[in-house]
C-alpha cells in the first residue's frame, strides 16, 4: 500500500464564526485549511463530522500499521485483514 496524497496530520477542528460550522487546520507556521464543514447545527452532527474526517489522518495511519504487522506474521487471510486493507485501498483511491 503507499500512502495517500493527502494534506500530512495533525490535523484540529476549530469553530468556523463565519457560519457556524467547523473548520478542519493543519498545524504548521500557519494555519491553512483542509475544508469546511458548513453550517451552524444542533444535534452535534457537523462537529462529530468534522471530527471524524480530522482523525482521518491518524486512523489511515493505524490501519496501515495493522496490516503490515499481520502481513508480516502471515495473518493475511482474515476478514478484519481483508476489510482493513480494502479500507486503505478506498483511502487512495483504488
Amino acid at each position: 500500500m503507499s500512502a495517500p496524497k493527502s494534506t500530512p496530520g495533525p490535523w484540529e477542528v476549530v469553530p468556523a464564526p463565519e457560519n457556524g460550522g467547523w473548520l478542519l487546520l493543519i498545524r504548521s507556521q500557519t494555519f491553512l485549511d483542509v475544508c469546511t464543514v458548513d453550517g451552524a447545527e444542533t444535534d452535534g452532527l457537523n462537529e462529530a463530522n468534522a471530527r471524524l474526517i480530522a482523525a482521518a489522518p491518524d486512523l489511515y495511519e493505524i490501519v496501515e500499521r495493522y496490516v503490515a504487522r499481520d502481513g508480516a506474521s502471515g495473518e493475511v487471510d482474515t476478514e478484519l485483514h481483508r476489510d482493513a486493507r480494502a479500507v486503505l485501498a478506498k483511502a487512495e483511491g483504488k
